[in-house]
């Protein structure tokens, strides 16, 4: 990810402000779905999660036709499986579900600290989603360039790959630093600010914590900031011909 030279850039299709509520035990900052947007085409749903310690969690669940990356801020998430498997999920590491034909697993935090992350849904199409379930979990690397920090959580050599093309950042730029992040013509481009506030895109949209913007078409996606700091997940995907049909019962909760 660094500055290039494209004829046009990414601009702001849609912003708003995500929605918080209450989902089991956690808080979520929820993008997607909400509103008349049930979906970003392959985008099924997007939220920044705090699940308190010393809660149960989620137990244990069901998911079928969709592949999830669940990324950890701060805190611990662990995974379980009925069959014993087990991943722990520290702060900086990535998680890739892929629940292909059925899956039965549960999340829960760990320690004395809250856990805290962000997690996205894909849907599968058809043919895919026959496929036996996996999962596989990684640090995420990290790479700086003039006061501002990009943590690769999926994507070529990213934490995990996914199996529909798609790009999973987490970005910080330090007070009046500025990038363009490039993403492929054609594909579907989410930011959600989780702190401080920046200007994005080539109108230089204000966005502001716990806002998301969905993007229009381009080559590269401009940030800037001002006065203070920002960190903001941007997420890229290549759109396919179903959106929604996944998990076990419609439903895009845990």
């Amino acid at each position: 990810m660094s500055d290039v030279n494209s004829p046009t850039g990414w601009g702001v299709l849609i912003a708003r402000a995500a929605t918080p509520r209450r989902e089991g035990p956690a808080t979520v900052n929820r993008a997607l779905p909400g509103g008349n947007l049930p979906h970003a085409n392959p985008f099924m749903a997007l939220g920044e999660y705090i699940i308190p310690s010393g809660s149960a969690g989620f137990g244990y669940h069901p998911h079928r036709g969709v592949e999830m990356v669940t990324y950890q801020l701060d805190g611990t998430m662990e995974h379980r499986e009925p069959d014993g498997t087990r991943l722990e999920l520290p702060a900086g590491r990535a998680m890739h579900l892929f629940a292909g034909s059925g899956m039965v697993h549960s999340e829960s935090p760990l320690g004395d600290q809250p856990s805290h992350g962000v997690q996205r849904w894909i849907a599968l199409l058809p043919d895919v989603a026959q496929l036996p379930p996996r999962r596989e979990a990684g640090e995420v690397p990290v790479t700086c360039t003039d006061g501002v920090t990009v943590r690769h959580v999926a994507g070529l050599e990213a934490a995990v790959r996914t199996e529909v093309q798609s790009l999973y950042l987490d970005i910080s730029h330090e007070p009046g630093s500025s990038a363009r992040h490039r993403l492929p013509r054609g594909w579907t481009a989410i930011v959600q600010i989780l702190s401080g506030e920046a200007h994005i895109g080539d109108e230089r949209r204000l966005l502001r914590q716990h806002d998301f913007a969905i993007l229009t078409d381009g080559d590269h996606l401009f940030v800037e900031t001002a006065e203070e700091s920002v960190r903001y997940v941007l997420l890229g995907g290549e759109s396919i011909g179903e959106v929604g049909a996944g998990d076990a019962d419609a439903n895009y909760r845990r």
